[in-house]
Order: C-alpha cells, then sequence, then structure tokens
C-alpha cells in the first residue's frame, strides 16, 4: 500500500514482531504471498506480506521481537517479492517509520 515500507531482503532474514500481540491473519493469497496481521493493543495492526515461510498460526500470541517467519529464502517461490511491512491504527494505515526504527 501507499504507507507499506518495502524491505529487499539481503539472504535470509527473520521477520520479526514489531509488538507484542495476537495472531489475527496467517494466510496465502496470491497479491500479498505469505502474509501475517498481529493485532496490538491501542488499535494497532501490523502487516506482514511476502513472508517466505511462515512459523505462526492464527490465535498465536507473540512478543515484541518473537520470529514470526522468514524472508529472502532460497526455497521461497516468491523470493523475488519484496517483503512489505504495514501498519494499521483504528482502521486507517499508519507511515510506520514514524513507529518503528528499521534496521
Amino acid at each position: 500500500g501507499m504507507y507499506g515500507v518495502e524491505v529487499e531482503p539481503d539472504g535470509a532474514q527473520q521477520v520479526l514482531a514489531v509488538l507484542a500481540g495476537t495472531v489475527v491473519v496467517d494466510q496465502w493469497t496470491p497479491s500479498d504471498g505469505n502474509m501475517i496481521a498481529i493485532q496490538h493493543a491501542d488499535g494497532y495492526l501490523s502487516c506482514y506480506k511476502h513472508v517466505g515461510e511462515s512459523l505462526r498460526r492464527t490465535g498465536d500470541r507473540v512478543q515484541a521481537g518473537e520470529a514470526l517467519g522468514y524472508i529472502g529464502s532460497e526455497s521461497d517461490p516468491h523470493a523475488g517479492e519484496d517483503f512489505v511491512f504495514e501498519l494499521w491504527i483504528d482502521g486507517a494505515p499508519a507511515d510506520p517509520q514514524n513507529y518503528i526504527i528499521f534496521q
């Protein structure tokens, strides 16, 4: 989306949860590949798209910094797709870079 941050994987990397929360979506779609969405407190929702390999299932509780999956692995048929991270607050897209420090 307009506010999503695209990250080009440099080799295989773990995707980490940005905040603690509950996995509410763990699905594969042709447009988003493996997509994981996590509901956090205070109306925050984070979305992770084109995750090569998902380690989580709907209903899982995750802590901040916990691995959700992998991106950029050679076994990933969508390895050419850039990983996308989005942050929503109360259903409206937010600029993740205002909230997240990217390494």
